[in-house]
């Protein structure tokens, strides 16, 4: 006999997100309150993708710029470490839309989750940002002396970073998606034109207006939707449907 699916009305469903959204709300306000208290630690490693120049420095221009910076660095700390429980309360809200079955994958989707998020973040910590802020320095050598505002480096090191973060969540949510039985390869190979499209708006709209940080968004965005076609082929087969 075919399992049938918990049904739920729009006051349930309407509940449900409520207390999803709180729970993460609840869950990055207590990791961030956490971070504070390491928020000059956590500044240093966030230093050091800047290029290492003497005559590069960073700056302060208002007066409580300092203590806004380390309220944003705590939220960005507060926000990776609160990654685990963000992507479980996600899930958890989505799972009466999955069977029995699916709902054993429960714990591996999120762990993926996770670290594809991490990976995401890492990539561009590691990779993109050196070469973003390499490349910014040296456009503007001989043009400008280089004093970049601390905000201005912050906001966008936390730009980057979570860009890429959440963009590495492609083949994890294509995993869903075709486990639903909503998308399959062939689909996403019919879309490749579409898609590659929209990868170069989104890079272009998360990224600094230049081409270098944009590339370097889009390119492993284009291998992750290949990603996504061999995850899609392999967990939803074409003609495959849920009996």
């Amino acid at each position: 006999m075919a399992e049938k699916l918990q049904e739920m009305s729009f006051l349930e469903h309407f509940s449900a997100l409520r207390k999803c959204i709180l729970f993460c709300v609840l869950s990055i306000v207590a990791t961030t309150i956490g971070s504070l208290s390491q928020v000059k630690l956590i500044w240093g490693w966030l230093l050091i993708p800047m290029p290492a120049q003497q005559e590069l420095s960073l700056i302060n221009i208002a007066p409580t710029e300092a203590l806004l910076i380390d309220f944003k660095v705590a939220l960005l700390a507060g926000i990776f470490l609160a990654s685990p429980l963000l992507f479980w309360f996600f899930y958890n809200f989505l799972s009466p839309a999955l069977f029995k079955k699916e709902r054993m994958l429960f714990l591996p989707i999120v762990l993926f989750s996770v670290l594809f998020f991490l990976a995401g973040a890492g990539f561009s910590f590691g990779v993109v940002l050196p070469l973003s802020f390499e490349f910014l320095n040296q456009y503007a050598q001989g043009v400008a002396s280089q004093n970049w505002t601390q905000s201005n480096y912050l906001n966008f090191t936390m730009r980057m970073i979570l860009a890429f973060a959440i963009m590495f969540q492609l083949p994890v949510i294509t995993f869903l998606l075709a486990k639903l039985k909503l998308i399959t390869a062939t689909f996403l190979i019919q879309q490749a034109r579409i898609a590659i499209l929209v990868i170069f708006i989104v890079a272009a709209l998360l990224t600094p207006p230049e081409i270098i940080s944009q590339m370097l968004l889009a390119i492993p965005l284009l291998l992750l939707y290949g990603l996504s076609i061999g995850v899609a082929k392999l967990v939803n087969p074409v003609g495959k449907k849920h009996v």
